[in-house]
């Protein structure tokens, strides 16, 4: 408890006093009282979370960096990060002073003037029902709201029943839910999980009203993992007709516009921000803004790790996912039998790990994945997609005893024996995706297609790696297309033709535009290359613009260059043409520098096109006279 301030201190004196003399004080005043104190600032610490059984796992400190060093941080919060297993993680809860086990419920107030704490043994108060509290069960602690009215105590689980706004902090067993058919606004600022359950966007199984809906914030500079101990469940649930969207606590949202309204998310056209005025919070913002301006510059961490048939993020067993949508934050969602350690990883985990790192569960379809911004690492389980669809061998679907009985469950005849990727878009972020095996990076697992389906485009920064064999992008049936972005595939150097598995589709090919537009064309790679003329390394793109030919030809703009490089993916009409590529660079104290106009002309279709600056130097009269003899050969009449 800390030390009690001045006007506690008096308060205190006088009333002994005044029961020292026998008065009597009004319960209604007392009351009121009460209620004054509980107003005040409830906030509690963030807690601790243990990564091994010797060590604790440093805060994770962002600085307020400027735009041109923050890759780094956030490269530094999802790859320096330990993965703790969940004995490891369990004992923070472990050390805990309080028995949970005798203690019902548990809530913690904090005023102004000072520290104050009420047990209730055999359940929560009235009062406290009436109350906006802090409300802590088994290590998880929820802030805002009311218990009971927007959200209840399970006894497994804290299950939120409004819209009302509410934080979660704190290292449990116990799960978040969200009711069936509810709007949540919810934001991770510190939560380690690792009950059978973790965190849940409920399927809404009624049939009656919307489908459930989460927006998910994760505070910055925090980090926040759901890894399950046991069961068959992803770390982040949400399957098919739920909705989740992930955000850092730059909302982006239009000025105005409702969190749940997916029309009022700020959409990137063509990888800038494409909307003119501002933000929910109040920054402005232009169409031609760079898409950085909607990210933190602290972002938090969240990382999602799968049980075995599930997704890291999305569906569990034979669930498909439902509308995934990546506004902001590190995200790291990993599949079954997986870590981070070890990314491009092809040893064979066993069929039952059949899910996508961010897509659908084993034996099941992805739906709708949109990804606008957010620094994502996305890894598959051995025969499922890094982000997309699910494996799905008949011969091997997963038994009933595996299965969540909230989901809407597949079975080998409504799946139909081939899963699909779903319709995935990237209009933005850093993102980087792997098959383990047996799938392709973006796009189809092992036995599936993309029947019908397209993966699209049109800004933002892919590093895919797929096995050989498999493809980077795409899935068979479907469609890809291309408007915008750097793509390096697996295997591409700059400057060499690229031969390798690229693009899965129904002629295995991307395009500029969907089939029957005008203007379609196949798409090939030509890289820019200015990391030793520019000095440029892996930082956001400033601001973008492409020419061909001498006109301004509409590609969407990467997000981050790629140690220096950007991998284009021009229409076949460019070749022989010269582009003109303009680009600006952030300085360190956050403004930006303009970099000399790139010009170069692709020869050929064949991906080994090199957009490079030469740089020339002028020689002084002076030099050339001292070093003479450098600059002088005896003609020999050849």
């Amino acid at each position: 408890m800390k030390k009690s301030s001045t006007a506690s201190t008096l308060f205190r004196s006088g009333l002994a006093v005044i029961l020292a003399c026998g008065l009597m004080l009004p319960t209604s005043g007392i009351q009121a009282f009460g209620e004054e104190a509980t107003a005040a600032d409830l906030s509690s610490p963030a807690p601790e979370v243990a990564t091994s059984e010797d060590e604790v796992a440093p805060e994770v400190v962002f600085e307020n960096v400027p735009h041109a060093d923050k890759i780094e941080s956030l490269f530094e919060a999802i790859d320096g990060a330990t993965r703790p297993t969940v004995g490891e993680q369990a004992i923070a809860s472990e050390e805990a002073p309080q028995d949970i086990e005798s203690v019902e419920d548990t809530l913690e107030v904090s005023d102004k003037a000072d520290d104050v704490s009420a047990v209730a043994g055999g359940g929560v108060s009235a009062q406290a029902d009436t109350r906006a509290a802090d409300y802590t069960k088994n290590g998880l602690t929820v802030s805002g709201g009311t218990l009971n009215t927007d959200f209840k105590d399970t006894g497994s689980a804290i299950e939120v029943l409004t819209a009302t706004p509410l934080t979660f902090t704190g290292t449990s067993t116990y799960a978040i839910h969200i009711r069936q058919g509810v709007k949540a606004d919810v934001t991770l600022a510190g939560v380690t999980l690792t009950g059978a359950s973790t965190f849940e966007v409920l399927t809404n199984q009624t049939g009656s009203g919307e489908g459930t809906y989460c927006y998910l914030t994760i505070k910055d500079g925090t980090t926040n993992i759901l890894q399950p101990g046991s069961g068959y469940g992803p770390g982040l649930r949400c399957g098919k007709t739920s909705t989740l969207v992930i955000d850092d606590e730059m909302t982006n949202v239009v000025a105005g516009g409702s969190k749940f309204n997916l029309d009022d998310i700020i959409t990137p056209k063509m990888g800038k921000v494409g909307y003119d005025g501002a933000t929910y919070d109040g920054t402005k913002v232009t169409v031609t803004s760079p898409l950085d301006v909607l990210d933190s510059a602290n972002p938090g961490t969240l990382k999602a790790y799968a049980r075995p048939q599930a997704a890291g993020i999305g569906g569990s067993a034979a669930e498909d996912s439902g509308t995934l949508v990546f506004n902001g934050g590190n995200i790291v969602a990993v599949g079954a039998n997986q870590s981070e350690a070890n990314l491009t990883r092809t040893a064979d985990d066993g069929t039952a790990a059949g899910g996508a790192g961010i897509g659908a569960g084993n034996m099941a379809n992805g739906t709708i994945t949109i990804f606008n911004g957010g620094n994502i690492l996305a890894k598959a389980s051995f025969h499922g997609s890094g982000i997309g669809g699910g494996y799905c061998n008949p011969s091997y679907f997963c038994g009933a005893g595996t299965q969540n009985p909230n989901a809407i469950r597949n079975t080998a005849a409504t799946v139909g024996n081939k899963s699909v990727a779903g319709d995935i878009t990237i209009n933005g972020g850093y993102i980087r995706s792997y098959s383990a095996g047996h799938g392709n990076a973006f796009g189809q697992a092992c036995c599936g297609t993309n029947s019908g389906k397209t993966i699209t485009v049109t800004g933002g920064t892919l590093l895919p790696w797929s096995n050989s064999g498999y493809y980077d992008i795409g899935g068979a049936g479907g469609n890809v297309i291309i408007t915008g972005g750097s793509i390096r595939l697996t295997g591409a150097q700059s400057g060499q033709a690229y031969t390798g598995n690229k693009f899965q589709s129904s002629d295995n090919k991307a395009y500029n535009a969907m089939p029957g537009v005008e203007g379609r064309q196949n798409v090939f790679m030509f890289c820019i290359d200015l990391s030793k003329s520019d000095g440029i390394g892996t930082e956001p793109v400033a601001s973008w613009d492409l020419l061909i030919g001498g006109l301004r030809y509409e590609y969407g703009a990467p997000s981050y260059f790629d140690d220096g490089k950007l991998y284009l993916w021009l229409p076949t009409s460019a070749v022989g043409k010269e582009i003109t590529v303009r680009v600006k660079k952030y300085n360190d104290d956050g403004t930006t520098q303009e970099i000399e106009d790139l010009i170069a002309t692709p020869e050929d279709s064949s991906g080994a096109g090199l957009g490079k600056r030469w740089i020339s130097y002028k020689l002084t009269d002076d030099f050339m006279a001292e070093n003479e003899h450098l600059f002088t050969k005896y003609y020999d009449g050849n």
